[in-house]
């Protein structure tokens, strides 16, 4: 049966079906309210607003960068500062045993002052040796990019540097990476090539060099035996037992010879033998 009015008959079915819609629809957007009141974040996932999501996510990045930034610089200045300081020290160093070492030097020193010197300058190697593999938390500062392991051992008698020549790099706002710091090769010169040239760097024998600092005819040092020596008419022999400088052995030669055999340091840095037998 047609109706009047040109009006269409609703079902109650579909009249239900539409209010539970809403009802639905109702409560998640106060559900989503709600959830948006206890966290305090208007987007609760990124396809509640995918542009304001994407530039949500834009931003934390930004964040993150500068945060990861602010804490680099923070350690590139604890860096710099541990740097400085090592600097400065190791010029007191330097100068201490400068010092030192000028105050070794001549004959009213005793052995018993230059044995205290050589001490006072081992320990300052030491210190030295220390500064060199300074820390900053767990990174050794003059490493380089081998900087989780000391770069400095003290090894057979000297000091060995196993650092790296490159130092570590870091971002620190710039566009390029910036060098944190120096390495042992720049503070210390510890990867530097030998020193080469045609002047001889031994020193020049003198009456107070001692015989432990000579390498002898065979570069196997000087022995203290007994000495012969004999110029074909004269034979005299010198105990050198005892002898501690080149001094010791000059005095103990003269007295021997009785006037018939002199020694002298020669014009050439040797020993010369004289003969004033007639």
């Amino acid at each position: 049966m047609a109706l009047m009015g040109g009006m269409n008959r609703v079902s109650d079915t579909w009249r239900l079906t539409t209010l539970l819609g809403g009802l639905r629809d109702t409560n998640l957007r106060l559900g989503q309210a709600q959830q948006q009141l206890a966290t305090g974040n208007r987007l609760l996932a990124p396809s509640d607003d995918p542009a304001a999501a994407a530039g949500a996510l834009s931003l934390q990045r930004i964040l993150e960068t500068q945060a990861q930034t602010l804490a680099n610089l923070n350690s590139a200045a604890t860096t710099f500062n541990l740097t400085d300081s090592a600097l400065g020290d190791a010029g007191t160093l330097l100068l201490e045993a400068q010092s030192i070492a000028s105050g070794a030097i001549g004959t009213g020193v005793t052995q018993d002052e230059r044995d205290a010197a050589a001490m006072l300058v081992n320990e300052l190697s030491q210190r030295m040796l220390n500064l060199g593999n300074t820390r900053n938390g767990e990174v050794y500062i003059f490493g380089g990019t081998a900087n989780t392991a000391a770069p400095f051992l003290n090894e057979g008698g000297g000091i060995r540097y196993v650092g790296q020549n490159q130092a570590t790099l870091g971002l620190l706002g710039g566009s390029r990476p910036t060098a944190l710091g120096l390495t042992g090769d720049e503070v210390f010169g510890a990867m530097a090539s030998e020193v080469q040239g045609i002047a001889s760097l031994e020193p020049r024998l003198t009456g107070q060099t001692r015989l432990s600092e000579l390498r002898g005819a065979t570069g196997d040092g000087v022995s203290t035996g007994t000495l012969v020596i004999e110029d074909g008419t004269s034979r005299v022999e010198v105990d050198l037992a005892g002898c501690d400088r080149v001094q010791d052995v000059l005095d103990r030669i003269n007295a021997a010879g009785g006037g018939v055999i002199s020694a002298a340091i020669g014009p050439m840095q040797n020993l010369t033998l004289a003969s004033t037998a007639p």
